[in-house]
């Protein structure tokens, strides 16, 4: 598994689409931002329960959203 500290996506448009081309049993950030301000609101709520089916606890502020491991979760 690769460990990162943190993940910053502001890809203008496209974070949706990185959101759910990574493998999240491959790959484990323990923070995750990224700007939400450019996504429909399906893309929004699809980004969301991906990263909590995956462990992650969200909150949004502002334009962007941040998501981080829940405890216990390796």
């Amino acid at each position: 598994m690769l460990d990162a500290d943190l993940l910053q996506i502001d890809a203008e448009g496209y974070d949706a689409a990185i959101l759910q081309m990574i493998d999240y049993s491959r790959f484990r950030p323990r923070l995750i931002k990224y700007e939400h301000k450019n996504m429909r609101a399906d893309e929004r709520a699809v980004a969301v329960a991906r990263l909590q089916e995956c462990g992650y606890r969200t909150v949004t502020e502002g334009p962007d959203t941040t998501a981080w491991q829940s405890r216990g979760r390796s």
